[in-house]
């Protein structure tokens, strides 16, 4: 019974430590995070820059200022023994309506080219070479918004037009903070090249088989001017091997809308009202999947437990009779039944917290938007108190001004006021005096001549 209990506990040890490994992470061909480094220099040992491509608060951003190009190189390439990886890089856009009208001109690119076959000095191509030998991952909204795929063999200048890219997906990247994740991932024995954007498949084919070349990894951009559209890094992730997300298929990109496929069918699940899915609805999905994983996962053990129980029931017992047999085999099958109500529970238990952890982390996310919504209604209500100030300020400056332009009439009464007061008034008084004396004086000189 000790033996079984130890083969149950290792075997369920075996499946917990299984399912959380996860591949390598190749360091020389990853960016660092960002948020932890101040200066573009810092990527100098593995990376070298180009054109206009700065670091600003945990991000590589690329706009119309200077040259208005910029991209950035892996010194390092990947491993030529590689048969299977994993890239994957987020970036986002903060293009509007007006920036349609630049679609030719504005586009942002991902390289997988052969070390020897492009220029790093040649940026005709959205700040990238035009002449490479490998694949580019182009988005730009021209002829039809979001990604193309090109492949080139370097014997001519890429043209960039969808007819001759191999593979393509549309989804809208205008009018949206919200960063996008591509992941590009390969797996020679699985036979699979494989595209997806935020884990929903873009182009998948098993006729790309990529030979064990030096291959250099870059990101490049270009936004004219006067375009205010930029372009922001937030990550650049490299894998020795397929991680879990490259492997899991969480819908399929279709004309911008996120389909998912069940029992070989595709089906419409909960059609967004545009390419972008919400938080809740990855929620309903993220709740949606884990169950989902958490039945299929067991079923090896459950089936592991029951071969063991039939092994365990047909081993003889030395020096023991048919009837101790029995006794015992009935022991280890109500042991085995006590251990398989024990696993159940378990199941039950573990699948209990994990609907209250997404539960949580549905109402954490309902909490955030509610109070990004409460925040954006106050700073409305005070752009609306600022303008009724500025609206009364001007009021009253109106008013003060009608009131000195009333006042300036009343102003010459006053002055014409203190002119006769001190002036014409000193002046008549002085005429009547000398009138008065000229009379007197006449008056005088007749009287003498009487006389």
């Amino acid at each position: 019974m000790k033996l079984l209990s130890c083969v149950s506990a290792a075997l369920v040890c075996f499946g917990l430590v299984q399912g959380s490994s996860y591949p390598k992470k190749d360091e020389e061909l990853s960016l660092p995070a960002l948020l932890k480094i101040d200066k573009l220099k810092t990527l100098d040992s593995h990376w070298y820059t180009s054109g206009n491509i700065r670091l600003d608060n945990g991000r590589l951003i690329i706009d119309s200022s200077n040259e208005g190009y910029g991209g950035i190189w892996s010194k390092q390439t990947l491993k030529p023994t590689s048969d299977e990886w994993t890239i994957e890089y987020v970036f986002r856009s903060t293009a509007n309506e007006e920036d349609l009208k630049y679609g030719d001109k504005n586009g942002f690119l991902f390289f997988m080219v052969n070390a020897d076959s492009f220029d790093v000095k040649n940026t005709a191509n959205f700040g990238g070479p035009s002449k490479f030998d490998g694949f580019q991952f182009l988005i730009n909204n021209k002829e039809q918004p979001g990604l193309k795929i090109f492949n080139n063999d370097g014997t001519k200048e890429i043209a960039n037009q969808i007819s001759e890219s191999i593979g393509n997906c549309r989804f809208s990247f205008i009018n949206t903070d919200v960063p996008f994740t591509i992941r590009v991932s390969y797996s020679k024995s699985r036979k699979w090249f494989k595209v997806q954007i935020d884990n929903n498949v873009c182009f998948k084919t098993d006729k790309i088989t990529i030979p064990l070349n030096l291959i250099k990894l870059g990101l490049a951009g270009s936004v004219t001017s006067p375009s205010k559209e930029l372009y922001d890094v937030l990550k650049l992730s490299v894998w020795d091997s397929l991680t879990p997300d490259a492997i899991d298929d969480h819908g399929i990109l279709v004309d911008g809308r996120i389909k998912a496929a069940v029992k070989q069918e595709v089906v419409q699940a909960h059609p967004p009202t545009q390419g972008r899915q919400s938080i809740m609805e990855k929620n309903r999905q993220l709740r949606e999947q884990l169950t989902g994983q958490q039945k299929v996962d067991l079923q090896p053990v459950l089936q592991r437990l029951d071969g063991l129980q039939k092994l365990i029931n047909g081993l003889p017992h030395p020096g023991s009779t048919p009837v101790q047999d029995n006794n015992n085999n009935d022991n280890i099958n109500e042991q085995m039944i006590k251990l398989q109500e024990s696993f159940e529970d378990f199941k039950i238990t573990l699948t209990g917290q994990f609907k209250e952890l997404l539960q949580g982390i549905s109402q954490l996310n309902e909490k955030v938007i509610g109070e990004v919504r409460e925040q954006q209604s106050n700073i409305e209500e005070i752009g609306k108190k600022v303008d009724l100030l500025m609206n009364h300020h001007k009021e009253i400056q109106y008013q003060n001004q009608k009131q000195d332009r009333m006042e300036s009439p009343r102003d010459n009464p006053d002055l014409i006021k203190v002119i006769i007061k001190w002036i014409l008034l000193p002046i008549a008084i002085s005429i009547l005096i000398l009138s008065i004396f000229i009379f007197r004086l006449r008056h005088d000189i007749k009287h003498s001549k009487l006389l």
